[in-house]
């Protein structure tokens, strides 16, 4: 697999990063220079940071300690990993971006399958048992709430920076990416039977990145109305 990043110099030509991959993405965010990857493996997932132009990870957690990794936004701190413990539940802690250095824990324990913080850095949001939205003040001491009733299926989440969170369903009854609002459930995209992953909206909520697996997997963008 391979990452390509793209950025531009003083005479705005692109320039192109290729970053190969040993394993298939789980999982991706941004901290400012860096990109940090979530690897899936059969003996558990790796999550490898890596910089541009740099042939070596910056740094690599061990196999099957993080389940994930998000930032800000997708793109800047404060970061958050998924922490595994030996009975395989995740609990949300504070991560150093760049060294991999694990912080103070954010939540309990649990089955949480992804996480998103939004793009100030002020609220963090977590999937639970695949079925429910909990989100908080990203500091300590803020109430949880229970954003949404259980919906089945619930697999990866983001913040729009436009309003609500994006969530990916991939219900047995049809998979699917909805927005969360204020007790609302607005449907994004249907897409019948097609696995659906890593919802990641541009900066101004115009466009959103998504990835697609059947028999291959494929990154899909698409402007939002």
């Amino acid at each position: 697999h391979q990452i390509e990043r793209h950025s531009r110099m003083s005479n705005e030509l692109p320039v192109i990063t290729s970053i190969n991959l040993a394993g298939d993405p789980a999982n991706a965010t941004q901290a400012d220079d860096l990109l940090i990857v979530t690897l899936r493996g059969g003996d558990g997932r790796e999550v490898v940071a890596f910089h541009p132009g740099e042939a070596k990870p910056r740094w690599t957690a061990p196999r099957g300690a993080l389940a994930f990794v998000r930032c800000a936004g997708d793109r800047v701190s404060p970061c958050v990993a998924g922490k595994r413990s030996p009975s395989g539940n995740v609990a949300l802690v504070r991560i150093d971006p760049t060294t991999g250095e694990l912080g103070e824990p954010l939540t309990e324990e649990g089955d949480i399958a992804d996480a998103t913080i939004d793009a100030l850095g002020g609220s963090l949001a977590w999937v639970v048992d695949n079925s429910e939205v909990h989100e908080k003040p990203l500091q300590p001491g803020g109430r949880v709430q229970v954003l949404t009733p259980r919906r089945s299926g619930i697999h990866t989440i983001a913040y729009d920076p436009t309003g609500g969170i994006l969530v990916s369903s991939n219900a047995a009854e049809g998979r699917s990416i909805v927005r969360l609002s204020e007790g609302r459930v607005d449907p994004v995209i249907s897409a019948g039977q097609t696995v659906l992953s890593m919802v990641r909206p541009s900066p101004d909520g115009t466009q959103l990145l998504y990835r697609i697996r059947t028999l291959t997997s494929d990154l899909v963008e698409i402007r939002l109305p």
